[in-house]
């Protein structure tokens, strides 16, 4: 998870869209829970999936500052985790959601 999140860090220093280095950190995510049926059902999405942030995180570049904030929400996401703070970690990803939802109206 942790190379995961360095990758699209450098990708929004880079300023690119960063959709497969986005995926890639959700999917490190999908792994650090180690439910087999939550990671089926994201490699049955994943072409979608891949898609729907390739146009979201396109989106974030037209905005001013928009792909920074987003990294410091998964970068909280992701301590969340590694200090197995389940509550925080869900709290944080729901935030996370409904931001990328309110970004995408």
């Amino acid at each position: 998870m942790e190379d995961a999140f360095t990758s699209l860090a450098e990708a929004v220093s880079e300023e690119r869209v960063a959709a497969q280095e986005d995926f890639s950190f959700h999917e490190a995510i999908f792994q650090a829970s180690k439910n087999e049926t939550l990671m089926e059902l994201i490699r049955l999405l994943s072409d979608r999936l891949l898609v729907g942030i390739q146009e979201s995180r396109s989106k974030s570049l037209r905005q001013p500052r928009r792909a920074k904030l987003v990294l410091v929400e998964h970068r909280e996401i992701m301590k969340a985790i590694i200090d197995k703070n389940a509550d925080l970690a869900s709290k944080l990803m729901f935030e996370h959601l409904e931001n990328v939802k309110i970004q995408n109206k």
